[in-house]
């Protein structure tokens, strides 16, 4: 009757001990996804800053070929949109932008 107690005294404690074990296990792996999700805001974060301070460091030439490309992209947009458009609606858009320009 002894062994039984002390045999069924060791299987609680191996199930505490276990249960334990999978607690820890679980609170460590929930505190490393908060690093590594912490990690990759603070990446891109310094990623934007790093993106700013060259925006304010560029020379007039860089910032030149940036507005150029700006202005490309955005025409080649309104390109694209202009393409779905009937012949009234692309009339239409021709004299909006042509208020635009005068403005």
């Amino acid at each position: 009757m002894n062994d039984r107690n002390f045999f069924e005294n060791m299987q609680a404690e191996e199930a505490k001990t276990l249960e334990q074990d999978t607690t820890t296990l679980e609170n460590n792996r929930e505190s490393q996804e908060d690093a590594m999700n912490e990690s990759a805001t603070n990446t891109a974060d310094a990623t934007d800053v790093i993106e700013e301070v060259r925006q304010l460091e560029a020379t007039p030439q860089q910032e030149s070929a940036r507005k150029e490309k700006e202005a490309v992209k955005e025409v080649e947009t309104d390109t694209k949109n202009t393409e779905d458009l009937t012949p009234d609606e692309t009339r239409q858009e021709a004299d909006h932008e042509k208020v635009n320009r005068t403005e």
